[in-house]
């Protein structure tokens, strides 16, 4: 990608680039709410204030008349950020600062962790709940060599069962070291019941199901426990988010999480909730038969899909959840909502 300049002042313009011998204008649109969806419901997320997504379209090449298309000069000059002085172009200091670090690395946590849940709510059945520990004390205190053990226990998996689907997060031990948490599926773990050393009893878990050891984990202590089919899957994510929500031991530019490449995630729209937004009030009439013209979108939206609210962040997103599946009626109505890549 190469940014265009002015002729006279050098100046790069603003929103404008060129691409593969294409040149871009980029805007702006504005949407309010953004819609998660798969198989087992779908999630909605009200924003308090219209948050700008970019779009882009070609212009006529004509446009370039008084700009500058050399490549080699926006090379030089795309590195580098400029600014007007008292009618000379002059360099912007782009050192970075602690700020702006700060700042990335919030971003990047909001990121991990909506990816995360994306994939925990996917369309991927999650068959055990485990929690692995690691008796070398090199491996549990590198978390290079974490994730190297615990990939040679995913790839000893993988030989029988080549569709294997991972989500793992790991934890530190107050006392120092790390431990895991994942959620597998399509897969069959070789289990043993758990047995309590102090009485010789079977072991279970606080909720009442009872806990295995796993065979295939041969690098420290496991627990394993089989997620009935019809559980409730958000109650289960949530209990393995948590540990991705606390004071996460992730060190800058180190993953949060992991994952085999074969998980599904959830498909993510976004929409605005305005009065006049007609797209959606058509699929909600095709969707429920008729819809109150006395009541907002978002109301109609909510009694429609049977929305419930679940909490408010700190931010003062909203947060709605059900259980119905819409992803026919997102196949029928695209030009309701606009696809998140």
């Amino acid at each position: 990608m190469n940014y265009l300049y002015d002729k006279e002042t050098g100046e790069k313009l603003s929103g404008v680039y060129e691409k593969d011998g294409i040149i871009y204008r980029r805007d702006y649109v504005y949407f309010d709410a953004m819609l998660m969806s798969s198989e087992n419901g779908i999630e909605l997320l009200k924003y308090p204030e219209p948050f700008r997504v970019p779009k882009c379209y070609a212009l006529d090449d004509e446009f370039c008349g008084d700009l500058y298309t050399d490549y080699e000069f926006s090379e030089a000059l795309s590195t580098q950020k400029w600014k007007m002085v008292d009618g000379v172009v002059a360099p912007v200091d782009s050192s970075v600062r602690v700020s702006d670090l700060i700042a990335s690395r919030k971003l990047a946590a909001v990121r991990s962790k909506k990816r995360f849940y994306n994939y925990a709510m996917g369309n991927n059945k999650w068959q055990y709940f485990c929690t692995w520990t690691f008796s070398d004390n090199k491996v549990r205190s590198d978390k290079d060599l974490l994730f190297n053990t615990y990939n040679l226990f995913i790839k000893t998996v993988r030989k029988h069962n080549s569709d294997v689907k991972a989500l793992a997060v790991y934890e530190e031990f107050e006392k120092g070291g790390y431990h895991m948490h994942a959620l597998l599926g399509n897969c069959r773990l070789r289990l043993v019941p758990g047995i309590n050393p102090h009485n010789g009893e079977f072991v279970y878990s606080c909720l009442g199901h009872q806990v295995f050891n796993c065979l295939d984990w041969t690098y420290g202590f496991s627990n394993v426990v089989c997620i009935h089919p019809e559980s409730e899957k958000l109650q289960v994510v949530n209990y393995l988010g948590s540990y991705l929500t606390k004071d996460c031991p992730a060190p800058y530019r180190c993953k949060r999480f992991f994952h085999t490449q074969n998980l599904e995630s959830r498909d993510t729209y976004m929409f605005s909730l305005s009065d006049m937004n007609e797209p959606l009030l058509r699929m909600l009439q095709s969707y429920k038969g008729s819809i109150s013209e006395d009541e907002s979108v978002f109301s109609n939206l909510c009694n429609a899909f049977g929305l419930k609210y679940q909490k408010q962040s700190r931010s003062g997103v909203a947060v709605y959840r059900s259980n119905v599946n819409i992803d026919r009626y997102l196949d029928c109505f695209p030009d309701v909502f606009i696809k998140s890549k």
